[in-house]
């Protein structure tokens, strides 16, 4: 089996606000094509559809509390292979992330050009 074959993706969590600007604007340069979802003052939250790599990019930021109630922002990274399922099933019946995601964040803010490609 290829490695290639053998990949499911990733989850990069970070609360340093200049490398989660870095990494965002870079995938919006890199991949023009993407959405953002409305978060109900949550932060942000984007969704790429990567074809060409086979794969789905989430973006989600939350507010979280520190021990001492001081609140700070923060962001995750999802790459994943697209079509993946939760908890990684082959059961057809288990949704897969992606369907996941539009329940999670339903309304869509912005959705940059004709989507579904974005190399």
């Amino acid at each position: 089996m290829k490695a290639a074959e053998k990949y499911l993706g990733f989850k990069h969590n970070t609360v340093h606000q200049e490398e989660t600007k870095s990494i965002i604007n870079y995938l919006k340069k890199t991949y023009p094509k993407y959405e953002e979802r409305a978060t109900q003052g949550n932060g942000e939250s984007f969704f790429w559809d990567l074809t060409t790599l086979n794969a789905w990019i989430f973006v989600y930021q939350g507010i979280s509390k520190d021990k001492h109630a001081k609140q700070f922002l923060s962001t995750d990274f999802i790459d994943v292979k697209r079509g993946t399922r939760m908890e990684n099933s082959k059961d057809n019946k288990v949704i897969t992330i992606k369907e996941y995601d539009k329940m999670m964040y339903p309304d869509i803010l912005k959705s940059s050009a004709t989507f579904g490609e974005c190399l």
